[in-house]
């Protein structure tokens, strides 16, 4: 029945070579067939460590593990926006504002538990975060971490690893954006 067909879109970043592309795909049943493969104008120079669509945004946001982060519309795959979080910038995870289209959160995991978070509306002016999460505490850097942004009270949980008072086990941080002084810059 063709009324049970599925259009879906994979984003995937090659593990050499720093692509990303946006493959389409047809399912219906136990069909599936590559509609169309396309490939992202914005080549990481380096692997490519975390993807994030953002479907209500139009956009897709690809990081890497040399610290430059670009935004491409998801449709057409053009660039529209490149961050570099600087010579010690290394992409662990991007993370979309669950209430907010416009703004992501990067995390980066040379330097110790930071989060930064981004407004694509204010990304090309000046290319700094809107605001930056982290834990001075921490002395062990993280090679992954993988922030969880609450939906409902805006919370944003991020397990770390390591403190200065406790050398094993882990802890989970918890921000509450909605306290920041600088609140514009997340609505």
């Amino acid at each position: 029945n063709p009324s049970d067909e599925t259009r879906v879109s994979l984003f995937t970043g090659a593990y050499t070579g720093g692509d990303v592309y946006r493959r389409v795909f047809d399912i219906s049943g136990t069909n599936v067939t590559l509609v169309r493969q396309q490939k992202m104008e914005s080549s990481h120079s380096d692997l490519v460590s975390a993807l994030c669509h953002v479907e209500a945004g139009n956009y897709v946001v690809s990081g890497s593990v040399s610290g430059d982060v670009y935004v491409n519309d998801h449709d057409v795959g053009t660039h529209t926006r490149k961050i570099n979080l600087g010579e010690n910038g290394k992409v662990s995870s991007i993370t979309r504002c669950p209430f907010n289209t416009n703004v992501f959160m990067v995390g980066n995991c040379r330097f110790e538990s930071e989060m930064s978070i981004y407004d694509i509306r204010d990304c090309s002016k000046n290319r700094r975060p809107a605001l930056t999460l982290e834990d001075s505490d921490s002395t062990i850097k993280l090679r992954q971490n993988h922030p969880a942004w609450d939906s409902v009270t805006g919370l944003i949980f991020a397990p770390m690893r390591g403190r200065k008072d406790r050398r094993r086990g882990g802890f989970v941080n918890i921000w509450d954006p909605r306290f920041v002084k600088n609140k514009a810059a997340l609505q």
